[in-house]
């Protein structure tokens, strides 16, 4: 009975539990309490680029929801190895912008703040990538006008690409042909004097790493006031042109001030003038009489200072004889060739077809001086001339038929003075760099150092004028040059010439066959010599001197001699060096009892070998 009861009791307490709790939740609801709890404040973020290259603009933005609302937005980025940086604060603007300029791997957290000061955010990762920007030439000088005399700066500066940068300088006059100041190098700053008044381009090629190239072309005035009145020495290639032949009218001026401009007319009879060309900066023109007759050739030159000078020639059109008239001169000198200073050549004129009888006429021109005549036009056809000089002479035989027909023939000859009257070697080991010293021509005189291959056109400025005397060229190729020293004293410049042969030296070729024998002994196919690779050699052996080390004396890997000249190699490269071994076999067996050096010659990866040597310096450079 008792056990009832109790159990009685227990249902009756349950009951009035579940009838508390009825009457509470009833309650809440009654008064309007919001039982459940609220829901958690969240962020959604975006970015409009997963990756994106430096300089380009990545977009944000974000959307929140739950919590409590009204939200503000927050933006902020690091790299992995920087502190946060914020993009923008706390504002209803849930939106951002940010542009990156430096390449790597970003976190960006898009954050969201809700009116009870709740705050979430998302995250998004971002790759930036390094963007080369294309490779631009910003090359200036230091003066657009200068006068004669005066030095002009030249900066060479770029920017995209990918750096290091090389430059390489050249200029010309109006007319002329290009001459390079400085071949490719990390100079980004040279002095120049140009050599005469008149209108010059000067022209910068840069080269970046990959060896992209974007030239510039800069223009400067000379100018040169000389104490003379303008006067004008015009003329034209013939006074008696034929019916539709073309006449040359070459345009000189002298005195006033240089440079000058040039205006050029023609006249038939007494019709009207008819122009060919205006105050133009080409000193020549032409025009082809389309008439029997007297016509007139005017030629009007202007100083820089719009001082004016006119004249006027005339010429007869006459017909044609129906033959072709045709230089066959000759000279007893090969062309194109180099001879001592002092030399005589002998010229013969000859001529067939056109009108008999034929005149003939000998000149020559110096270094690019004025031309100047050895013998005026006469019925004499035989010359001779001593090349006195040492420099590049250009020897002309002229042929005038009775017709008034000239045809020129030139021959190009260059002269060096004997290797005892300049300090020189005769030949030179390839890759090896050469002193050049002018002789003391006394105070007030200025020295500049050109050099070139023999059959190259162009000179290499080694050093512009100024007062000093020597000079350090490295030859580029193998063959014969010609180095000149040009001296200007007093207004008056001497050119004195020699030359010099690049050759691969003995050592080179004894070392080449030992490291053959070394290979045939030990079942290898035996390497070749690589030119290039030589002079590539000789400039380590040279630099061995100054640093002996594997880098270069500024500190750079010895790769870097192979773009610093232009040299094309594959990624498998080796280097040997060797100091204070005074023969060949003494560094070879050196080598050959080092692990590492023998390595590299014993390798069956190389193909290709370049030996440099320098006093007891020694290199060899392997590539395949």
């Amino acid at each position: 009975m008792k056990h009832n009861s109790i159990h009685q009791f227990s249902i009756f307490i349950k009951m009035l539990l579940l009838f508390i709790a009825v009457l509470f939740f009833g309650f809440v609801s009654f008064v309007g309490i919001d039982v459940n709890a609220a829901s958690s404040l969240e962020v959604v973020g975006t970015v409009s680029e997963s990756s994106l290259y430096t300089g380009e603009t990545l977009n944000l933005s974000a959307s929140a929801s739950g919590g409590t609302p009204v939200y503000q937005y927050k933006f902020s980025y690091k790299t992995d190895d920087s502190s946060w940086i914020l993009a923008k604060n706390y504002s209803a603007e849930n939106k951002a912008s940010v542009t990156l300029s430096k390449a790597g791997s970003y976190t960006f957290r898009m954050y969201a703040k809700d009116s009870q000061n709740k705050i979430s955010y998302s995250e998004k990762k971002v790759t930036v990538i390094a963007s080369a920007k294309p490779l631009s030439n910003n090359s200036k000088l230091s003066a657009s006008v200068m006068d004669y005399g005066s030095t002009l700066t030249i900066y060479g500066k770029a920017s995209g690409g990918t750096a290091p940068y090389r430059y390489h300088y050249s200029y010309k006059c109006i007319g002329g042909s290009w001459i390079t100041h400085m071949p490719y190098s990390s100079v980004n700053q040279i002095n120049v004097n140009l050599p005469s008044a008149g209108y010059y381009t000067i022209r910068v090629l840069v080269k970046d790493k990959t060896e992209k190239m974007v030239e510039k072309n800069l223009n400067v005035i000379i100018i040169n006031k000389t104490t003379k009145v303008l006067s004008n020495l015009s003329q034209v290639s013939t006074s008696r042109p034929e019916i539709n032949s073309s006449v040359k009218i070459t345009a000189v001026g002298n005195g006033g001030t240089q440079p000058y401009k040039y205006s050029f007319y023609y006249q038939y009879g007494s019709e009207n003038w008819k122009t060919l060309a205006e105050k133009t900066k080409v000193d020549y023109s032409s025009f082809k009489p389309a008439h029997l007759g007297s016509y007139q050739v005017k030629c009007v030159v202007y100083d820089y200072n719009g001082n004016s000078k006119e004249k006027i020639i005339t010429v007869s059109c006459v017909k044609t004889t129906g033959k072709i008239l045709s230089n066959t001169s000759k000279i007893d000198l090969v062309t194109d060739q180099i001879y001592k200073a002092g030399i005589n050549v002998n010229m013969t004129a000859a001529a067939s077809g056109g009108t008999r009888p034929y005149q003939y006429a000998y000149s020559y021109q110096f270094n690019d001086e004025t031309s100047r005549t050895i013998k005026a036009y006469s019925n004499t056809a035989a010359c001779s001339f001593q090349l006195a000089d040492t420099g590049s002479y250009k020897l002309r035989i002229s042929v005038k038929d009775a017709a008034g027909k000239i045809l020129h023939k030139d021959y190009h000859i260059e002269t060096v003075a004997a290797l005892k009257d300049v300090k020189s070697y005769q030949f030179l080991s390839y890759g090896s760099s050469y002193y050049v010293q002018a002789e003391n021509a006394g105070t007030g005189a200025q020295y500049a150092i050109y050099y070139k291959k023999s059959t190259d056109t162009s000179w290499i400025c080694a050093k512009s004028y100024s007062t000093t005397r020597t000079a350090l060229i490295r030859p580029r190729y193998l063959g014969q040059y010609i180095i000149r020293i040009s001296t200007m004293k007093n207004g008056t410049v001497t050119n004195k010439d020699t030359s010099i042969t690049t050759v691969i030296s003995d050592e080179v070729k004894k070392e080449f066959a030992l490291i053959n024998q070394q290979r045939s002994a030990n079942g290898l196919k035996t390497i070749s010599l690589d030119n290039e690779l030589c002079f590539a050699a000789g400039v380590r052996a040279e630099e061995l001197n100054s640093e002996y080390a594997h880098t270069r004396p500024d500190g750079s890997a010895y790769l870097t001699v192979f773009s610093q000249y232009g040299i094309g190699f594959t990624s498998a490269v080796a280097e040997n060096i060797g100091s204070g071994y005074d023969t060949v076999e003494d560094v070879m067996d050196a080598w050959m009892r080092s692990s590492g050096h023998r390595a590299h010659i014993l390798s069956k990866e190389y193909t290709k070998v370049g030996i440099g040597v320098n006093g007891n310096k020694w290199s060899l450079i392997f590539t395949n």
